[in-house]
């Protein structure tokens, strides 16, 4: 992960472990009243978990929400020069949240308006969510999808991801309105400083460009106010894992111990041989006495000391083979297709060479090269636990927030409160009308 995410996630990890020793009063960071990161010493490691480190920048509302990895919306080169914010108070507003005991009413949504701008397509908890937002996170991916495919198929990939989209912005909704009432005023200041913080790093990144920056955000379709309230959305989540999901995630010996005996073949690594190879091809030589006679001059040649790989390139009947000098790279053991052949290797050591061995078609001479011999990795070894541990760890933190996603939405007033497949249409509409746009970039 880049810098900015290693930052973001120790960032939260290391305010978290702060506060809760009760530093964070006045001075919720390190003595300069920054936030510690991970550019300074850690304080404490980080354990494994499914919010993978996190704080870059996501597109709209795609949060810490997905499963157990999210994906990032890369802020290094891939993206040219990193965002670079206007000035912005101490703090980031946070939006209002209706207090859990207040159910907003019902709301009708005026279904003939689904194909303007701003249109809200669905409101949880009296939120909207719009649907030119939704096609707006997946501008730059349908964009390239369009360039490379047909109309049919474009259509129905973009109906996939869109779903998926509208499904992961009521989940991020319901998750955001939930951290926000679960996090204390305290810890919100911190996901603002944070966020500010990142912000800054950003400056630092491009150079203090505030304009070029606004100019590349525009240029994206991603504004960048739109990404610093992302983020601190983001930041948020991540605080709300690490209170409330975190701690309740509990991974035995016994359980580790069992992953690993139903696992074991995951943590084997197979015997394997690089050889070169020369085959003498009956046909393409002329005949079999004369491949013989060949497979047998090039065999004594090559054990009084002649470069394998020159007569490989010279000799071979199999033209790739001849490109590569015999070399058919690192194998492992019983998935070569010439078994008789590889039972040969298998028989001598490193920079010996085979006898001649015959199959219906040819005769082949090999040279082992180099020898790995296969080993399983001990339950004791750290990076196994370690392996283990992660595995387990995200596995039960989905199974957590999935619950947690299905109470939240059992408890929320969604409207219109349908199947997700319902609402994808006025969306995949608007992505269609684009779709020969993205598709004349294709040739420029």
């Amino acid at each position: 992960m880049d810098r900015v995410l290693r930052w973001a996630a120790g960032s939260v990890t290391l305010a978290l472990m702060m506060m809760s020793q009760g530093c964070a009063s006045g001075n919720p960071g390190a003595r300069d009243g920054t936030i510690a990161t991970p550019d300074s010493r850690p304080l404490l490691p980080r354990q494994p978990g499914p919010v993978e480190e996190s704080g870059a920048i996501y597109r709209r509302n795609q949060l810490p929400d997905r499963g157990a990895t999210m994906t990032p919306v890369a802020n290094s080169a891939p993206r040219n020069t990193p965002m670079i914010p206007p000035p912005v108070p101490a703090t980031v507003p946070m939006p209002p949240v209706n207090p859990a005991t207040t159910r907003p009413q019902a709301t009708s949504i005026p279904t003939g308006q689904y194909m303007s701008l701003g249109s809200v397509l669905v409101q949880v908890n009296g939120k909207p969510i719009y649907a030119d937002k939704v096609l707006q996170a997946l501008d730059a991916d349908l964009g390239a999808k369009a360039r490379e495919m047909n109309e049919n198929e474009f259509r129905r990939v973009a109906a996939s991801e869109i779903e998926t989209e509208i499904v992961s912005q009521i989940r991020s909704e319901l998750q955001y309105a939930a951290a926000m009432e679960a996090l204390s005023p305290d810890e919100k200041k911190m996901a603002d400083t944070i966020t500010t913080q990142w912000q800054q790093k950003q400056i630092a990144y491009a150079g203090g460009s505030i304009e070029e920056a606004k100019r590349r955000a525009a240029a994206e379709g991603y504004p960048f106010d739109q990404q610093v309230a992302d983020q601190n959305r983001t930041i948020v989540n991540m605080m709300y894992f690490e209170k409330k999901i975190r701690p309740r995630v509990q991974v035995s010996p016994a359980e580790m111990r069992k992953y690993y005996d139903d696992h074991i073949n995951n943590f084997s690594e197979r015997a394997q041989a690089q050889f070169r190879v020369i085959k003498f091809d009956f046909k393409k030589v002329g005949s079999k006495e004369e491949a013989r006679k060949l497979a047998e001059q090039t065999l004594k040649s090559a054990r009084a000391g002649e470069d394998f790989a020159s007569l490989a390139a010279k000799y071979n009947s199999d033209d790739y083979l001849a490109r590569q000098k015999g070399d058919v790279g690192w194998v492992e053991r019983g998935a070569y297709a010439n078994e008789k052949l590889e039972q040969a290797v298998w028989k001598i050591k490193p920079g010996q060479i085979t006898d001649i061995v015959e199959t219906p078609d040819a005769f082949y001479i090999a040279k082992l090269e180099n020898l790995k011999t296969g080993n399983t990795k001990s339950f004791d070894d750290p990076d196994v636990q370690e392996a283990i541990h992660k595995t387990l760890f995200e596995a039960q933190a989905r199974e957590m927030r999935e619950r947690d996603y299905q109470r939240l939405k059992a408890e929320a007033m969604i409207v219109p409160d349908v199947d997700p497949r319902r609402l994808v249409q006025p969306v995949l509409e608007m992505a269609m009308q684009k779709y020969s746009t993205w598709r004349a970039t294709a040739s420029k």
